[in-house]
């Protein structure tokens, strides 16, 4: 999926549904801080509507999701210390 949307936007760089299906695939990959990028770039590029309240919805959950999984990282890192 990520080289699909990849390939899609080599061929048209403002494919807004490109940069939005690619982060969803990178989020499911757990590359957060990539699907964050694209969810700004549809963000960026929409002019409302759905493509942009969904961006900036996902936008919010991957960086939910990062910060999450960071501090779960963080606490097992202190309790093995223990």
């Amino acid at each position: 999926m990520v080289r699909d949307c990849t390939a899609a936007l080599q061929l048209a760089p403002r494919n807004l549904k490109a940069f939005l299906r690619r982060g969803l695939a990178h989020e499911f990959l757990e590359k957060y801080d990539d699907a964050a990028a694209d969810f700004k770039h549809a963000m960026a590029g929409a002019r409302g509507g759905g493509v942009h309240t969904r961006a900036d919805y996902t936008y919010s959950e991957a960086n939910f999701r990062k910060s999450s999984r960071e501090r779960l990282a963080a606490r097992a890192r202190i309790e093995a210390k223990t």
